[in-house]
């Protein structure tokens, strides 16, 4: 039987640079094989992704979206809830997943 191959791509946004820097020097500590991964700053609730990520990572709509523990942070005003559901749902594929988790 042969197996089909799964490339799993990874892209990786947050406000703050230093977590973007610990999360790439995670990544690459990992031993190989390691999967494809994008790594920008960017405020995704005040900004598109088109301005961090380059556009051939946005060519391939992304499959699941998670958000934990940061959702809160876009209720700051509309705007900002409304850029954050347009990054989510203007990059997420038809039937794509989207798990967020909010904090009570």
């Amino acid at each position: 039987m042969r197996r089909a191959s799964l490339t799993l791509t990874h892209t990786h946004a947050d406000i703050a640079a230093i977590s973007v820097d610990q999360a790439r020097s995670r990544h690459a500590q990992l031993r190989p094989p390691r999967s494809e991964a994008t790594f920008a700053a960017l405020d995704c609730y005040s900004y598109p992704l088109t301005r961090a990520l380059p556009q051939a990572r946005l060519a391939v709509p992304f499959d699941v979206v998670s958000m934990q523990f940061c959702m809160h942070y876009a209720f700051e005003s509309v705007q900002k809830v409304r850029c954050m559901l347009e990054n989510v749902s203007g990059w997420l594929r038809v039937g794509g997943i989207m798990v967020g988790t909010v904090p009570n």
